[in-house]
């Protein structure tokens, strides 16, 4: 049994989880801490749902302890369940039935006592999540990223400290992707929620995340802050620039610029992170004439980079 942590609001070790002669989960090892968005970033088939559904005690591990808040399922399920919001997979609602009405349902048999239904409480996460004015209209008519925001503001209903996320933008248009990623933040940043997000989108938890762990093949492969991690590795660059040939060669007498390529009338180079400023200096002053020099996807280099190891 491992010790509690106090600053921990999930503990995993060693998880693990065979169905039939598939090995879904062979070690799976995190901790996310109070006020976290927590990227659990893997490929189709990783094992994210799986560990999502034993934190949330839907199904059991055969190996491995889950502690969430400090406590235990074993102990004290119901005070744990108690502080926690998800949407697995994807919401579902009575299509027949208003956004409001649904919501109304929830609080029912979610535990509200009696024929009394906070109202109040409807109102303003139907308002949070950018439903209002849509709130008595069928949920059958709604999008896919209406009926997200609905499970979101579904998930915020009993005030959960803890909000659990598996693959909320997946078929979501860029809107809708945009919508979701911004409801996130405001879950984090305005309400002081812990997010937990899985997904295999890696521009989404570079974006928004603040600790990731990388999964592959039903194993922990990396744990940390987004911005320590990719720190870790030099960053693929693409440049703008005329004349191209000028620059590249003003880039080749850099230190620790290497790997150049061209590509659709830019350059590609490999650049240590503290080189970018020397190196935007040197081309202005060598009077090349700089259109655009950003980081290409990051977060996916490092990713490809640690899976394919």
């Amino acid at each position: 049994m491992m010790p509690p942590n106090s600053d921990a609001v999930i503990e995993v070790r060693d998880l693990y989880k065979k169905f039939g002669s598939i090995e879904a989960l062979r070690g799976v090892d995190f901790t996310v801490f109070k006020g976290d968005v927590y990227g659990f970033l893997g490929p189709n088939g990783a094992g994210k749902s799986t560990s999502l559904r034993i934190i949330l005690d839907l199904i059991r591990a055969d190996r491995g302890t889950v502690r969430l808040f400090g406590m235990s399922y074993q102990e004290q399920r119901n005070q744990i369940l108690s502080r926690v919001g998800c949407i697995i997979e994807k919401p579902d609602f009575h299509g027949y039935l208003s956004a409001q009405t649904n919501l109304e349902l929830l609080a029912r048999v979610s535990g509200a006592k009696g024929p009394k239904v906070d109202r109040k409480r409807i109102r303003e996460m139907i308002d949070f999540v950018g439903l209002s004015g849509r709130e008595h209209d069928r949920v059958k008519g709604f999008s896919h990223g209406m009926k997200q925001r609905l499970g979101i503001a579904q998930a915020l209903m009993h005030d959960p400290d803890l909000i659990l996320l598996d693959e909320p933008t997946t078929g979501l248009d860029p809107q809708g992707i945009i919508d979701i990623r911004m409801l996130i933040l405001k879950l984090s940043r305005e309400m002081g929620k812990t997010v937990v997000l899985s997904s295999h989108l890696l521009t989404e938890i570079e974006l928004i995340a603040t600790r990731m762990l990388i999964v592959h093949k039903g194993q922990s492969v990396r744990e940390g802050s987004v911005r320590e991690l990719l720190h870790e590795q030099p960053l693929h660059m693409y440049l703008d620039a005329r004349p191209l040939a000028q620059a590249e060669a003003v880039l080749r007498q850099m230190p620790g610029v290497e790997w150049f390529e061209q590509k659709e009338g830019r350059l590609i180079i490999q650049i240590p992170r503290d080189q970018v400023p020397h190196c935007s200096r040197a081309l202005i002053e060598a009077g090349v004439q700089l259109h655009s020099f950003e980081p290409h996807r990051a977060l996916e280099d490092y990713f490809l980079q640690l899976v394919n190891s």
